[in-house]
């Protein structure tokens, strides 16, 4: 077996496996478009007829973009009478079903699916997410955060390019942990990230961003860009010459899409630096990622936040502190009760910087 057909077995046997301990008879739906990993989705197929279980892939050409381009481009009855007799979705387009119509469909009428985000990462960058490191210590470090966002009130959030974000922390929202762990129903993306939906309204501040995904520039800017947040509103851009160009485009939106939407920690031990994809600069160990837009009622019952838009602000080497206790200082852990794990997460880890980004994404 070549290196690369023993990474590929990698992969997909710890997703397959390790993370949904797929069981005989099993229904697994993979969706796919020309720009998805097929070796990885291929790969994927065989681990999961090996186990057993049934497999079927549902390709369609590349969306225009997410959310409501999604339903444009399907037949939306087709897809989602199908994708309610699965027991696995595993979404591996481009432009990925989340927040559009299909999926809140589906995942309303399919109370027992596990949905998993696979995305189009290469196979060197899956490499980097799906067994290598120690999914032991990052299932205890993501179950202990959430502990104690789930007993917060207020979060706070700054960085050394001028972010200063305050918000307030809501109960009834839900607090989503991608560890590696796929114990039953629900949606799951890539390791690792813990998300949390702030209060609606209760956002304020400015976000200093370096990296800006399905909104105007996209992906890693030449300079930051800063967004002015009230009771959890874009009311201005500025700070870079794609300001009034983002403005422009934000006219365009609903309501709904200059709401902020979320915000998730950045936990992948194996990757320190932006690498320009979305899927992998959300995991960032040290950022905080700010979503923008629709908000799915799973993670913020009874309604979300609906839209037809969602994008996805990056801050780097970001200071959090819940309850005025800090939990990391500039991108690092400091927390006494995270700081162990953390340190267990990162010892002996190989991360990817931006020096290798022609190879991640090859």
């Amino acid at each position: 077996m070549t290196e690369r057909n023993t990474k590929l077995d990698r992969i997909a046997t710890c997703i397959v496996h390790d993370m949904f301990k797929v069981k005989k008879g099993e229904v697994v739906v993979l969706t796919a478009d020309p720009a998805s990993n097929h070796d990885v989705v291929e790969a994927i197929c065989r681990v999961v007829h090996a186990a057993d279980a049934l497999v079927v892939t549902m390709k369609t050409p590349k969306f225009k973009g997410r959310v409501a381009l999604v339903d444009e481009s399907i037949s939306v009855e087709l897809f989602v009478n199908a994708l309610l007799q699965a027991d696995i979705w595993i979404d591996a387009n481009y432009f990925d079903y989340l927040y559009s119509n299909t999926f809140e469909r589906v995942m309303a009428g399919n109370s027992n699916l596990r949905y998993f985000l696979l995305g189009d990462l290469s196979t060197d960058t899956m490499g980097q997410i799906y067994g290598a490191y120690d999914v032991s210590a990052m299932i205890d470090f993501c179950t202990k955060l959430r502990e104690i966002i789930e007993v917060g009130r207020t979060v706070r959030v700054t960085n050394g390019q001028g972010t200063d974000m305050q918000f307030d922390i809501e109960p009834s929202h839900f607090v989503a942990v991608d560890s590696g762990e796929i114990a039953g129903p629900g949606l799951f993306t890539p390791p690792a990230l813990v998300n949390i939906v702030p209060r609606f309204g209760s956002v304020n501040g400015q976000i200093v961003f370096d990296a800006l995904y399905d909104a105007y520039p996209d992906k890693i800017m030449e300079e930051p860009l800063t967004l002015t947040i009230k009771d959890s509103s874009i009311v201005q851009v500025s700070g870079n010459r794609y300001a009034a160009r983002f403005t422009e485009i934000m006219g365009t939106w609903d309501d709904g899409g200059r709401k902020v939407a979320h915000m998730n920690f950045g936990l992948l031990p194996t990757i320190r630096e932006l690498v320009g994809h979305v899927v992998v600069d959300e995991r960032v160990w040290g950022i905080t990622n700010w979503g923008f837009g629709s908000v799915s009622p799973l993670d913020a019952p009874p309604n979300g936040q609906p839209s037809d838009y969602h994008f996805d602000a990056i801050c780097t080497a970001s200071s959090v502190a819940i309850d005025g206790v800090a939990i990391t200082a500039e991108g690092e852990v400091v927390h006494p009760v995270l700081k162990g794990l953390a340190d267990r997460l990162l010892r002996g880890e190989n991360p990817i910087r931006r020096s290798t980004l022609a190879k991640v994404l090859s």
